[in-house]
């Protein structure tokens, strides 16, 4: 299945030229015949690639660097705080960070909106305020028709 996969990673690469690739990894843990050993072997694998072969960054949900711990303290990789961990934890471990966590990120909660604006810097040091790179907010929302 690797080289399958990674060969569409690559394909896909040729398509999108961004210098960014985002790879999920969230939600990972033992699952079915799917072991933590299997998701870091995959994530690792994913990394190597975006990073060494395609040049590029790559980006993924805090899992990847809290769960599985395959996201490195390094230029080329940026972690997605959502959950479980937050923009603080992620930037005091020198990961560059992007927040979206789902207290104020996540649109599906129908919160009044001064509920989502808040200054997600406030409270960090200097150091930490240089990893932050911003927010991103999940606007997902199931519609019955």
């Amino acid at each position: 299945m690797g080289n399958c996969f990674f060969g569409y990673v690559r394909e896909l690469a040729t398509l999108f030229p961004d210098n960014e690739m985002f790879i999920g990894a969230d939600e990972t843990s033992n699952n079915g015949p799917c072991t933590m050993s299997d998701y870091q072997a995959l994530e690792t694998g994913l990394c190597n690639l975006i990073t060494g072969e395609l040049g590029r960054t790559v980006g993924g949900w805090e899992e990847y660097a809290f769960e599985t711990g395959v996201a490195n303290v390094a230029p080329n990789y940026v972690v997605n705080t959502w959950h479980y961990h937050t923009q603080f934890e992620a930037t005091a471990r020198g990961f560059n960070t992007v927040a979206s966590n789902d207290s104020h990120f996540y649109l599906l909660y129908q919160q009044p909106y001064s509920k989502y604006w808040v200054n997600i810097a406030d409270g960090m040091n200097a150091s930490q305020k240089a990893l932050l790179r911003g927010g991103s907010i999940a606007a997902c929302k199931c519609i019955k028709m």
